[in-house]
């Protein structure tokens, strides 16, 4: 009589999942808070609350998937259930991995917009000062 490991399969990859979301999570968090620090610069509150949305958003998403995809299969010997374990672990690397690069294109674009306000700040200051000190001059110039 075989055994079924599937019961195994799903213990050793849910066990596997929660330690790497909870790793990146960890990573995402520290790395993170610096990037949304530059982002959001003159409000570090805002920074630090979407910094813990992102990080909440991200590990339920993750645990969400990792959970969906404990269903179906088998694995009737330890080399199918090594198998089986992998791919379903590398499937949610391959996830995790694009849902990562979509936040770094979404955040490096909210990074560059708040870059660009910031320069156009800077240059209408530059303007309304060099407009003050033409005015000036031109004044200096008429009351001589």
């Amino acid at each position: 009589m075989e055994t079924n490991y599937i019961v195994n399969v799903y213990t050793i990859y849910v066990i596997l999942s929660i330690v790497l979301i909870a790793w990146l999570a960890w990573t995402l968090f520290s790395n993170g808070r610096h990037f949304l620090d530059v982002v959001f610069k003159d409000n570090l509150v805002l920074s630090k609350a979407v910094n813990k949305l992102l990080v909440t958003g991200f590990i339920m998403a993750s645990l969400g998937y990792a959970l969906l995809t404990t269903t179906g299969g088998s694995a009737m010997g330890a080399s199918e259930a090594f198998e089986t374990t992998t791919k379903k672990f590398g499937a949610l690397l391959i996830v995790l991995a694009v849902a990562h690069l979509f936040n770094m294109f979404v955040l490096n674009n909210i990074r560059k917009s708040a870059e660009y306000k910031q320069s156009r700040q800077n240059a209408n200051v530059a303007y309304e000062k060099a407009i003050d000190q033409y005015n000036k001059t031109i004044q200096a110039g008429t009351q001589s």
